[in-house]
């Protein structure tokens, strides 16, 4: 019996320890050995699961959009005053969704 494939879940942590680069280190600081580091795994295993810089950032943009449009999916339909109004629910939103899943 083949063994089950790891590969989605390593990408995975590969886009989480991405954006923790990012985070600390700006998009030029975030190298695929520093992304490797910060994941645990070694440099060619991030290249294997993701490839290159370009794919890493199109991945993370994927999903950036996928959990902007969740977010946005999430938000009641109303009217709002203004922009501010609706900025103001969405950051309140987001932060309450990043509490929930921490």
């Amino acid at each position: 019996m083949a063994r089950p494939s790891i590969s989605h879940q390593r990408s995975e942590e590969i886009l989480e320890a991405y954006e923790r680069c990012i985070a600390k280190f700006g998009m030029h600081g975030a190298t695929l050995a520093g992304i490797a580091q910060e994941a645990g795994l070694t440099r060619p295993l991030v290249r294997y699961h993701v490839g290159n810089q370009d794919a890493l950032l199109e991945k993370n943009l994927q999903c950036f959009i996928h959990r902007t449009q969740k977010l946005l999916s999430a938000i009641p339909p109303q009217s709002f005053a203004n922009i501010d109004e609706f900025i103001e629910i969405l950051i309140c939103n987001n932060l309450l969704q990043y509490i929930n899943d921490v």
